[in-house]
């Protein structure tokens, strides 16, 4: 089944052109890398395809159904959460409490403090931050800030969950931690993963299939060993990686 679908997606920024007519879907039980070099796209279409932005032509659909110009908050109520390259948690509050903000907004919320709570315990203990409930989120190291973005998340019981490059910061043992958590959502919990990432050892480790952005162009969709044989995605992002 075809979870998320976009068809010719284009957004423009004055003169500038983030997205050019980008078409691609994202199967049910996926775990889809999304990569290109800075300036690509990627972030663009994350927000795109959250409603934080309109695209000004192109539609997106999720589970057959056009979702394109929703509010935000709406789109996260039909499945759809993210996290972000920047870490957005709220500093002043506990691990704890901002984990239960995404189970009270989430799909399948309730309005129950003590259902939230319960599933702030679990994510918690699934992401490795039982032991920092009680820690204001700003004074969490990077790796931990990071796992709240995504316990945070997770709370709020998504279909499809969107990374933009959660791994960024991250020492290797941190990394490959992060990929084995990668792994365990979509097998344990049944979660479709569509991410955004820089370490191309990790994306290609874990996603089933690639899509390529260069310009905002879409250059290239395969798996990921064709991705990286591929001469056009060596040119546009692998040599660049190589080279710096």
């Amino acid at each position: 089944m075809r979870l998320l679908e976009a068809e010719n997606v284009s957004k423009y920024f004055g003169g500038v052109t983030a997205l050019s007519n980008v078409s691609f879907h994202v199967n049910e039980g996926e775990i889809v890398g999304l990569i290109g070099p800075n300036g690509a796209g990627k972030t663009t279409l994350f927000n795109v395809i959250c409603c934080v932005c309109r695209p000004d032509s192109g539609i997106i659909k999720f589970k057959g159904g056009k979702i394109t110009g929703l509010k935000p908050h709406h789109i996260c109520r039909r499945g759809i959460a993210r996290t972000f390259q920047v870490t957005k948690s709220f500093v002043n509050m506990s691990v704890r409490d901002n984990i239960m903000i995404g189970s009270l907004f989430g799909k399948e919320s309730q309005g129950s403090l003590k259902i939230a709570g319960e599933e702030a315990r679990r994510l918690m203990e699934f992401t490795g931050l039982m032991g920092k409930a009680d820690i204001l989120a700003g004074s969490l190291i990077s790796a931990d800030a990071r796992r709240l973005e995504l316990a945070r998340a997770l709370a709020a019981k998504p279909e499809i969950l969107l990374l933009d490059e959660v791994m960024a910061g991250l020492n290797p043992s941190e990394v490959a931690e992060a990929m084995e958590l990668i792994q365990r959502l979509r097998n344990e919990m049944g979660i479709t993963i569509f991410m955004v990432e820089h370490i191309m050892k990790s994306v290609m480790g874990v996603s089933d299939r690639i899509i390529v952005l260069e310009s905002g162009r879409q250059i290239a969709e395969g798996t990921p060993k064709e991705g990286s044989e591929n001469p056009v995605v060596i040119e546009a992002y692998l040599g660049e990686a190589r080279e710096t």
